[in-house]
């Protein structure tokens, strides 16, 4: 075993988790290259050519940002640390990740034709329950943001054709049990961990931009087009395994960031631990928060031929 391997214990990988890898992985080469190649030249008729300097570190900038949200939800989805450090450093040395380590994890093999979809549920399910997040945070903020009906109106659009995309998506690559139980539904327990690595440490104005951004119409145009070429969700999922729907979201996440995270953060660190060992009995704390439930939720025993919208009840087809 060379100096830079790292000796693990053998372990079953899911391939859309081990794709993440390839992504930070990929994400380093590139910040590597850009910071060794692709300095720009200076020419003494350039003069000041302050914009040819900014957009090398403009660049940089947003390598290394896409690359710490990549490795954030990489982490949220269950992936050691020790992976993702691996993923990150061999990047920018030209290595794998995977070929630095003694006893490297076996990575579950994905039919050609499911592990594109696997990827886009993956992402799809990221996308909605950080939108529940930020959306949770926004609600919950102590300075009131400008209002703006029309973006908010948007935000759930956009929010109900993400949730119509993932059961889509879900359907069209027919999940397994272990497929679902992985990818679909967080505990709560996750939640807080979501929360505490995302919207806890955002600023007021880092939550505005997150929230515009997700606002934008582009979202619901994208999801539509993508659910469009794929099966119709209802065909083939039964209630139960349908996507939480937008509402739900962001109630857990309400009820996740009302547990104190500051306080069980700065005993984590102290002595060690994860967050969660502790997390007082406000774990189990159920919310009721206002305003949740205007975005609906499944009926009951009930399929649904298209996603909740906001104040209009769920009716099946």
């Amino acid at each position: 075993m060379t100096e830079n391997q790292v000796d693990a214990t053998p372990f079953e990988l899911s391939g859309w988790k081990a794709r993440l890898l390839d992504r930070i992985e990929d994400l380093s080469a590139r910040y590597a290259l850009v910071l060794s190649t692709e300095y720009p030249g200076y020419r003494e008729d350039d003069g000041h050519g302050a914009e040819m300097i900014e957009g090398w570190c403009g660049r940089l900038r947003d390598l290394k940002e896409s690359r710490t949200e990549l490795e954030i939800r990489t982490e949220l989805a269950g992936v050691e640390l020790e992976l993702i450090e691996l993923a990150r450093v061999d990047g920018e040395q030209g290595e794998h990740w995977n070929h630095l380590i003694h006893r490297p994890p076996t990575v579950g093999s994905d039919e050609r034709g499911r592990a594109p979809l696997l990827d886009a549920l993956a992402e799809t399910m990221w996308t909605l329950e950080h939108m529940a997040a930020v959306e949770a945070a926004r609600q919950a903020c102590g300075r009131d943001f400008v209002p703006d009906p029309a973006g908010q109106q948007q935000y759930e659009r956009n929010m109900t054709a993400l949730w119509t995309r993932a059961n889509t998506v879900a359907a069209a690559v027919e999940l397994t049990e272990a497929e679902h139980t992985e990818m679909v539904h967080r505990d709560h327990g996750n939640w807080i961990r979501l929360v505490s690595r995302t919207v806890y440490r955002y600023s007021d104005s880092d939550i505005e931009v997150r929230w515009r951004a997700y606002a934008w119409p582009g979202i619901e145009w994208e999801a539509k087009r993508m659910s469009a070429e794929l099966v119709d969700p209802v065909r083939l999922v039964e209630p139960s395994r349908l996507v939480p729907a937008p509402g739900v979201l962001i109630g857990e996440a309400t009820r996740a960031l009302q547990v104190d995270i500051g306080e069980a953060q700065a005993d984590a660190f102290f002595y060690g631990a994860d967050v969660l060992d502790y997390l007082a009995p406000a774990l189990e704390r159920s919310y009721d928060g206002a305003g949740v439930g205007s975005w609906g939720s499944e009926p009951a025993g009930e399929s649904l031929a298209r996603p909740p919208e906001l104040g209009t009840p769920a009716d099946p087809a």
